[in-house]
């Protein structure tokens, strides 16, 4: 199933960094013009990623922000199958690859699947939510109203607490719930 994405902005150098980011991935990218229609086509469409330039003529900043609560992302990813689970090893490459240091994580157990007939020999039965949730409290609203940097939004938020799409996943991992493997496949390292 492809990766829908909504662009609500016709500039040719944005649609070139979506491809930049997705390439190698199946996407749909619908282009939008203004802000108004962007926000009826995510309703109609429900698209996986949304980007919105808030400088768009036909939405202010101010209007944009007054009407989220929140901001959620969420990714499925697939569980190790409980009738196969076993403990395995992640060597250094693994983990380094998943952002992780080998000397602080090589030592942990970590799981997988060995693949059985309940999972048809994946490793993997069912699927869990990791998401990630931004609360926008008036201190987070203001510095969007405001335009801060992107790096100074992210400190906020991380600082109010907000819990990132990747740490919910290697959460997942760290309780042998996933691997490794799968969440290097939906996320992406901090």
């Amino acid at each position: 199933m492809p990766i829908k994405i909504l662009l609500a902005d016709k500039s040719i150098t944005i649609q070139k960094v979506v491809e930049m980011l997705f390439s190698g991935k199946e996407y749909e990218v619908l282009c939008v013009s203004d802000g108004e229609t962007a926000l009826s086509e995510a309703q109609r469409v429900i698209p996986d990623v949304v980007l919105v330039d808030i400088d768009l003529p036909r939405i202010d900043a101010y209007s944009f922000v007054s009407a989220l609560n929140c901001v959620m992302a969420q990714r499925l990813v697939r569980m190790i199958c409980p009738e196969c689970k076993r403990e395995a090893a992640a060597d250094a490459e693994l983990l380094e690859f998943s952002g992780l240091d080998p000397e602080q994580y090589g030592g942990r157990a970590w799981y997988e699947g060995a693949g059985c007939e309940h999972c048809h020999g994946t490793g993997y039965r069912g699927r869990a939510a990791v998401t990630e949730f931004l609360d926008l409290s008036p201190n987070i609203r203001q510095m969007i109203i405001e335009r801060r940097p992107l790096p100074e939004l992210q400190e906020a938020a991380l600082a109010e607490g907000l819990v990132t799409l990747r740490q919910s996943a290697l959460d997942a991992v760290f309780r042998g719930e996933t691997t490794l493997k799968e969440i290097n496949r939906v996320t992406f390292v901090d």
